[in-house]
């Protein structure tokens, strides 16, 4: 084995034990085979296609910036918008895993959504705020504008295209599935009256229209106050038919640690670890009986909707 096979086998390597994840697993996530992944542990590949490698490295969690070593140590050219889609595919792709597969950045935290999202079959969030795939794009991102953490130069357009893909998906599962959202109607209306920026106020006033939108376009789009206050946040995945995997992906419950600020720290996990995901349905199966009955019909809801919004505007 030549010098630079033992360099790019050793990092493969040195990836793998530090993701935590198994080999079979990262092979089960990916899509690749067992053996190809240990072949690029030993060095036996002599020519890694960059498609491989992106999936390769999606699967194991890595950031952008280390994405970018992987390209060079395989003699591929550094990340560049062309491989946005193939982001995007990988994640839609990705199979359940029974480890815990962790998002250290939002970038990571976003395409492990989109994983969970796509998968088909009805599905579960708990949240202490209004589910962010129907914020509108400008209030998405404002943070980015006043962040001094140094962004990927396809950081911002990859997010952007991980957005919109997640809203697609959203509109094309509730053509078959159900999509239940339980949130605090304390965290709503703290949402957008305790906002005292004017400009973004208005962009939360938008995300409020277009969740009354939805509600009201979508019959499947199931939102539910609730009088508890929720201590996570989370979105099942439920199985279709019996024996049918499931999986979770859970995520910091303050979502301005998620805006470039964590350092590689852990803000988020998804897996299809059966106990794991039993102890989360127990603790939705507790928010759902605070439900508010005043607000469980979709009419209902999308008046006080309608009157929220009005006092969001006076302010």
């Amino acid at each position: 084995m030549t010098t630079r096979q033992e360099k790019k086998a050793a990092y493969i390597r040195d990836v793998v034990a530090k993701s935590m994840i198994p080999r079979n697993q990262i092979a089960n996530i990916s899509g690749l085979t067992n053996t190809y992944i240990r072949d690029l542990e030993q060095g036996n590949i002599a020519n890694v296609s960059r498609d491989k490698l992106l999936k390769f490295a999606t699967a194991v969690g890595l950031d952008l910036e280390a994405i970018d070593e992987l390209l060079t140590i395989f003699d591929r050219s550094k990340l560049n918008p062309d491989d946005i889609p193939a982001f995007i595919e990988n994640a839609k792709k990705q199979k359940p895993s029974n480890s815990v597969h962790a998002a250290r950045d939002f970038f990571g935290y976003e395409l492990l959504l989109l994983a969970t999202e796509s998968l088909p079959g009805p599905k579960t969030i708990n949240t202490n705020h209004p589910t962010v795939i129907l914020q509108p794009e400008e209030l998405r991102f404002a943070f980015l504008e006043r962040s001094a953490h140094r962004l990927h130069p396809i950081h911002n357009e990859l997010r952007r295209a991980i957005a919109r893909e997640r809203k697609q998906n959203l509109i094309r599962q509730l053509g078959k599935y159900v999509m239940h959202h339980y949130i605090s109607k304390r965290a709503l209306d703290d949402y957008v009256l305790s906002c005292t920026d004017q400009r973004e106020r208005q962009l939360k006033i938008r995300h409020l229209l277009n969740i009354r939108e939805f509600i009201e376009s979508y019959p499947r789009f199931r939102c539910y106050l609730t009088e508890l206050e929720t201590g996570f946040n989370c979105l099942l995945k439920h199985a279709r038919t019996e024996g049918e995997a499931e999986r979770v992906f859970f995520y910091t419950h303050d979502m301005s640690l998620l805006q470039g600020r964590l350092n590689g720290q852990i803000i988020g996990f998804y897996t299809a670890g059966k106990v794991i995901i039993d102890q989360f349905k127990k603790d939705v199966g507790i928010v759902e009986s605070g439900v508010l009955e005043a607000y469980r019909e979709p009419a209902d809801l999308a008046l006080y909707l309608t009157r929220l919004i009005e006092r969001a505007s006076l302010q």
